[in-house]
């Protein structure tokens, strides 16, 4: 609160909302109140508050392809929900980690051997095994690879990169370059039935591995 001492015409002094009015060698000086410096944040505060901000920028740089991993989350937006899917993945975590990162939500997948290269052409190639690839329903679904090139800070993806029955995948990068920092993810889906229905079923994302 500010209060003058010689009526409305004579000096104020005091604070008026974010302003400080005061007397200085017989003049009135007004100027802003100082911000209150906020403590910087120490131990495991520090460490969710990195670890979120890490989150943010991997979720924000894949948000094309979130709209199809996480189109199925009522209420909430794809982004916010890929957010609340990867930080109580990051949960038990010491640090941020890209193998903990996920891209879709969904059914779990169960491959195992999944092997990646890249040629000299910048074709990446994936392959795996899969005990019931021979199934109905597997034959129905393709490949969706995504990479996150954290050198450049951009995203690649395909959703047709292969059949999911031919236990093999490939993605034509067009953007990464030699000694890029490439980490890789595997997902399937019925394209055909996205591409008709609008309908975004997709397996949960998983971590294949690292290259540079």
């Amino acid at each position: 609160m500010a209060t003058s001492r010689k009526g409305l015409a004579g000096l104020l002094s005091g604070t008026i909302g974010n302003v400080v009015v005061y007397e200085m060698n017989g003049k009135m000086v007004v100027r802003s109140r100082p911000s209150v410096k906020r403590k910087k944040a120490k131990g495991q505060q520090k460490q969710m508050q990195d670890m979120f901000a890490q989150v943010m920028k991997a979720m924000q740089i894949a948000k094309p392809f979130l709209r199809i991993g996480f189109a199925n989350q009522k209420g909430h937006s794809a982004f916010h929900s890929a957010m609340s899917a990867n930080m109580l993945r990051m949960k038990t975590e010491d640090q941020f980690s890209f193998e903990k990162l996920i891209f879709s939500s969904g059914k779990e997948i169960e491959c195992s051997n999944i092997s990646l290269v890249i040629d000299t052409g910048n074709k990446l190639q994936l392959q795996w095994h899969e005990d019931n690839a021979d199934s109905e329903a597997y034959r129905e679904e393709t490949s969706a690879i995504l990479v996150y090139n954290e050198t450049q800070q951009h995203c690649e993806y395909g959703l047709n990169c292969g059949k999911r029955s031919s236990q093999e995948a490939s993605l034509q990068l067009k953007n990464a370059r030699s000694g890029d920092a490439l980490h890789i993810y595997l997902a399937f889906l019925d394209y055909n039935n996205m591409l008709i229905s609008q309908k975004f079923s997709i397996t949960r994302s998983v971590w294949v591995g690292s290259i540079t």
